[in-house]
């Protein structure tokens, strides 16, 4: 493939009682590692995790992640950290309910369409040639 997206689970951070961010980060880096290692050729881009509405209280790991995770793909020319923080965030800074399930805990559509567009606008940039070819571009302010 000529790109690998990764997409972090809430369950990472809230079903399988690994709140530690680090451990999460750890996870990832032997992820791409061994992904880098066999397919060099690819590009990995991985969505920073989200804060969940209905766990207050693992935002504090999820937002240490995200720097970890943001800190390890600037090393790597490879890994882009797509940063989708924003997409979920409401005016207040809490999470959005219109990106998140009635269960506060999964993606709605629309918070699949947001992670969807901040990823197509990364990939454009790195491979402008399929979308050029295609005739697609990402229309402004998605």
């Amino acid at each position: 493939p000529k790109a690998i997206v990764v997409v972090p689970s809430q369950a990472d951070f809230n079903f399988r009682g690994k709140r530690i961010a680090s451990l999460y980060s750890v996870h990832f880096r032997h992820l791409a590692e061994k992904l880098m290692e066999e397919l060099p050729d690819t590009m990995l881009y991985v969505i920073s995790p989200t804060r969940a509405p209905s766990f207050p209280d693992s935002w504090p790991d999820v937002d240490r992640a995200n720097k970890e995770l943001a800190t390890y793909a600037e090393t790597h020319e490879r890994i882009t950290f797509v940063d989708v923080t924003a997409e979920f965030l409401d005016a207040d800074g809490a999470p959005s309910a219109a990106t998140f399930r009635g269960d506060g805990i999964f993606y709605s559509n629309w918070g699949y369409m947001r992670m969807s567009a901040a990823v197509l606008r990364h990939l454009e940039v790195d491979f402008p040639e399929y979308f050029q070819r295609a005739g697609l571009t990402t229309p402004p302010g998605v």
